[in-house]
């Protein structure tokens, strides 16, 4: 007996050219913000059901990618910093929250760039005394070398490690705005970039996962061609930690903006000095900005280059705007460059464009629930083994079974880029035992030894 175990298709986002891609394919982040649903949501007021409908709303409007804080200022008790600024990790209540988000988007088929904090965390105003009220803290965190690589060893490592083999996790930034940091608190440069160059060097050495620092004060701290230098370039960062360096860029535009830097509506890359790695434009306004519709903000970024497009943001608590105001933007991408929004599988049916292409001329040409060859696999079953959807004699199966004494061997077509799983049972009317798991690709052979009559079944997988 022959079944199949499904698998979402997902694959994760690299940089080959100076260009973001996916196994080779060009993708434009055709994007949005969802910082949070409920400020500091994770260890704290996080819902679950709440997140969902979140990004289901993002996947109905094409969205592709979004950006979410996991922690928002100091008040979050899901990160462990006592008073001196040492952080000893994270709660229960925290991971249990974040394993949620991750499985969430993997499920939508949304990529992350996750914001471990914000500015936020060391800023403090007199006449809110009830609120912020741990930011020395973070300040103090800043301030200490220890308390830095505290943040590294206890925060950025472990979540890496735990989130790194979701491809969805395609992005992560220190600290959402962190030159505000410096700018608005006694803490220095040199602390923040330290901070940054900590982080990157931890991720890079962990994992695959994309670093980046969006910037609050557009290209300002990115060039050094508007009264100050490249505070995040690789030769700034790794004068701080030995080989540090970001993936990305990322620009932040708001109108008061725009007297000093104009604005990515109206400049490229290569004018704002940020074209030696890809770029994109992490947050502006839902609602449009400087004169510009949002969808011709879209338009305009996209057609100067840029490789991404984050408007702020898909929930509607502030002036600038919610999903209902970027929908037309990001549908439009969808609309008329489809293989850029989902380089592989555009129509989102888990089949991949260039396997229906291959048996039906287009990238949309098979349903996956329909059988077009009557052979009782359907098409998505039919992908997972690699096998003809349009030929009966091309199935998934026991291709031969050797008996000899007290040894059964079997055989089957192996697939690239595939896996095994043999089970078992005694009866059919028992539930089946795993003998061996991720046989890989090449093998196509497994004895059992046992004198015992027992039922065999091969279950093919995607790699992942």
């Amino acid at each position: 007996m022959v079944s199949l175990s499904t698998y979402v298709h997902a694959q994760r986002i690299e940089i080959q050219n100076n260009t973001f891609v996916v196994q080779g394919k060009k993708i434009l982040i055709n994007g949005a913000n969802t910082p949070w649903i409920a400020w500091n949501d994770f260890g704290g007021n996080y819902n679950s059901n709440n997140w969902d409908s979140a990004f289901q709303d993002l996947v109905d409007a094409n969205i592709n990618c979004t950006r979410v804080w996991i922690t928002c200022d100091s008040d979050n008790t899901g990160v462990i910093i006592n008073s001196s600024g040492y952080i000893s990790g994270a709660t229960q209540d925290f991971v249990d929250d974040v394993d949620s988000l991750m499985s969430i988007a993997k499920s939508k088929k949304i990529y992350l760039m996750i914001a471990l904090t914000s500015f936020d965390h060391v800023m403090h105003d007199d006449r809110y005394p009830n609120k912020n009220i741990y930011y020395e803290r973070w300040r103090n965190m800043y301030k200490n070398d220890s308390n830095r690589e505290s943040f590294i060893n206890n925060i950025v490592i472990p979540f890496v490690n735990r989130y790194k083999d979701n491809p969805y996790f395609f992005s992560l930034e220190p600290a959402n705005e962190i030159e505000w940091v410096f700018e608005k608190s006694e803490i220095t440069k040199a602390q923040v970039q330290d901070l940054v160059a900590r982080t990157a060097n931890a991720v890079h050495a962990n994992s695959s996962i994309l670093v980046c620092q969006g910037t609050g004060a557009g290209p300002k701290y990115l060039s050094d061609n508007y009264g100050e230098s490249n505070l995040f370039g690789d030769a700034a960062l790794s004068s701080f930690q030995t080989g540090a360096y970001l993936d990305f860029y990322n620009v932040h535009h708001y109108d008061w903006m725009t007297q000093y830097w104009g604005t990515p509506y109206d400049n490229t890359p290569t004018s704002y000095y940020v074209n030696s790695k890809p770029a994109i434009v992490g947050e502006f306004p839902a609602v449009g900005s400087d004169g510009y519709s949002t969808i011709e903000c879209y338009q305009n970024i996209y057609s100067n280059g840029w490789q991404g497009a984050m408007a702020w943001k898909s929930i509607g608590d502030d002036e600038f705007g919610n999903i209902d105001d970027m929908r037309t933007a990001t549908q439009w991408l969808f609309q008329y460059y489809p293989q850029y929004v989902y380089p592989l599988d555009r129509d989102l049916d888990n089949i991949p464009d260039d396997y229906e292409i291959q048996y039906t001329g287009t990238p949309t040409g098979l349903v996956p629930t329909d059988d077009n060859d009557n052979d009782g696999m359907n098409n998505l079953q039919e992908w997972i083994a690699l096998t003809n959807p349009n030929d009966s004699n091309s199935f998934f199966c026991v291709s031969s079974i050797n008996i000899s004494a007290q040894q059964v061997t079997l055989t089957w077509f192996s697939a690239s880029n595939r896996t095994y799983t043999i089970q078992a049972t005694d009866s059919l009317a028992n539930s089946y035992t795993t003998l061996i798991s991720d046989i890989p690709y090449p093998t196509s052979q497994y004895t059992a030894t046992n004198s015992a009559q027992r039922f065999f079944r091969i279950k093919a997988n995607l790699k992942e």
